[in-house]
C-alpha cells in the first residue's frame, strides 16, 4: 500500500459513516458507460445458483471442527454462493486460483458431482499444517493442490489443457487489479472452454474497481447475494 493510499485511509477512517468488525475503502460508479453486457443464460444461472445458496447449509465446517464463524455467512460471505454455482453448474473441472487455507475449496468440493476435480493453485505450496485441505482429500483425487502462478505465461501455457477443460474458475489470488489482469491475458491466450464461468471475488475493494468495470465480456455483479467485498460472475464468450 503507497503512503498516499495510507495516509487518505487514515484521514478517512475518522468520518467513516459506520463501524464493522472489517471495513475497506471502495467507490460507486456510473454503469451507462461501462462495457456491461448482460447475457440472459448468465442471469438465469446465477439467479438458480443463489437459490441454491440461500438453501444450502454446508456441512463440512462443524464436520471437520474447524469452527470458522463466516462459512454459512450468507449473504456476506461467498462460501455457500459458490456452491452454489457448482451445484447448479455441475462441473467436471473446478480451477481455483488463491488456495489460502482452502475454505472456498471445501465449499465446492462438497457439492462436486461425481467425477468432478478442482485443482487449486497457490504461490506457496500446500501444507498440513496450515491448511484445512486434508492428505485424504488430495489422495481421493478431488481436491489437488498445485504451487504454481497462473499469471506467468509460461505457467498458464504449461496447463493449458487443464485450462482448456475448465467448466468453472474462482478467482480469489492477488486482488491488486494486476495480477488479475495477467491471468486474463493469459486466459485469452490459452483460450478457455467457451462458457466457462469465471467468478472473481473482492470486485468491489478498491484495487479491483478498475479491472472488474474493464472487462467487457458478459458480467454481473453479485455482491449483494454473495461476498460484502465483491463476488462478480463472468461468461466466457470471446
Amino acid at each position: 500500500m503507497s503512503f498516499i493510499d495510507r495516509f487518505v485511509r487514515k484521514r478517512l477512517k475518522r468520518n467513516y459513516p459506520l463501524q464493522a468488525r472489517h471495513v475497506e475503502l471502495s467507490l460507486i460508479a456510473s454503469q451507462d458507460d461501462a462495457p456491461i453486457r448482460l447475457d440472459r443464460s448468465l442471469l438465469d444461472l446465477s439467479l438458480q445458483a443463489v437459490r441454491a445458496a440461500s438453501e444450502l447449509q454446508l456441512r463440512f465446517n462443524e464436520e471437520r471442527k474447524l469452527l470458522n464463524p463466516y462459512v454459512n455467512c450468507w449473504p456476506g460471505e461467498n462460501y455457500r454462493l459458490l456452491a452454489g454455482f457448482v451445484k447448479v453448474l455441475k462441473p467436471r473441472r473446478i480451477i481455483e486460483v488463491g488456495t489460502e487455507k482452502g475454505l472456498a475449496a471445501l465449499a465446492m468440493q462438497e457439492v462436486l458431482p461425481a467425477g468432478g476435480k478442482i485443482l487449486t493453485f497457490d504461490i506457496f505450496p500446500w501444507s498440513a499444517d496450515y491448511s484445512v485441505i486434508t492428505q485424504s482429500d488430495i489422495d481421493q483425487g478431488t481436491i489437488t493442490p498445485l504451487k504454481d502462478d497462473l499469471s506467468i505465461p509460461e505457467t498458464a501455457a504449461r496447463y493449458s489443457k487443464e485450462l482448456k477443460e475448465a467448466d468453472f474458475i474462482f478467482v480469489d489470488a492477488a486482488k491488486d487489479g494486476v495480477q488479475e489482469r495477467l491471468f486474463l491475458d493469459n486466459f485469452r491466450t490459452v483460450g478457455l472452454k467457451r462458457g466457462a464461468i469465471l467468478f472473481f471475488d473482492d470486485i468491489r475493494l478498491w484495487n479491483m474497481l478498475k479491472i472488474w468495470r474493464e472487462i467487457s465480456l458478459p458480467k454481473l455483479d453479485l455482491t449483494g447475494l454473495g461476498h460484502w467485498s465483491g463476488s462478480g460472475v463472468v461468461l466466457w464468450e470471446p
